[in-house]
């Protein structure tokens, strides 16, 4: 049986003290995107600032950074109505009470090594 690394409660690494393997070394010279931990380049940040409602040409723009909602109301208006079709097909979502395994995390910064305290 596998022993928990370093990092939160469970053995689940905390993203900012993982350190990848392949560098910095003080010899390798990484690529000006890799990342030697998440939290250095957490993601693709650029693009279209986000809407409630995006449509996005995964063919020509895989990291969905062009928002072409606008230029195409017709295929929005279908995924809504198909949306919604299947919305009411399949219900509301059934919520099972009583689960022992589920636990409810603290508001703040997200970490799972704390859980509400029963009342």
């Amino acid at each position: 049986m596998r022993k928990p690394g370093p990092g939160l409660a469970g053995g689940i690494p905390d993203p900012d003290r993982y350190v990848d393997p392949r560098g910095p070394d003080g010899v390798t010279i990484l690529a000006p995107y890799e990342q030697a931990r998440p939290s250095m380049h957490p993601g693709v940040v650029t693009g279209d600032d986000a809407r409630e409602t995006m449509l996005f040409d995964l063919a020509a723009d895989r990291a969905e950074q062009h928002d072409i909602a606008a230029a195409h109301p017709d295929i929005v208006a279908k995924l809504k109505e198909v949306f919604a079709r299947m919305e009411k097909e399949v219900g509301p979502p059934r919520v099972e009470r009583g689960w022992g395994g589920v636990k409810v995390l603290k508001g703040g910064e997200l970490r799972y090594d704390r859980v509400a305290e029963k009342p």
